[in-house]
């Protein structure tokens, strides 16, 4: 996906959520945010294990900061494919 194509969908969904007018239920069913989802979402299924372990190590390192324990889980750094 190039630089384009997700400032796009960026700014399709942040202009219907500010200027759209609905609220709710309404503004989450819009087209613009199942466009800016498929945007990102790569459907590879090594980079979704990537991003699910990804998030699983942040989640435990917010865990840790907010017990005030020191830091277990390892820098992460991203592999290029």
């Amino acid at each position: 996906v190039g630089p384009y194509a997700v400032i796009a969908a960026l700014r399709s969904e942040n202009q219907w959520t500010q200027w759209g007018g609905k609220s709710g239920r309404e503004t989450l069913n819009h087209w613009s945010r199942d466009k800016l989802l498929a945007t990102f979402n790569l459907k590879k299924p090594k980079w979704e294990e990537k991003l699910i372990i990804r998030g699983r190590k942040l989640f435990a390192d917010a865990l840790t900061d907010l017990a005030g324990e020191q830091k277990k889980v390892p820098d992460f750094q991203w592999e290029r494919n």
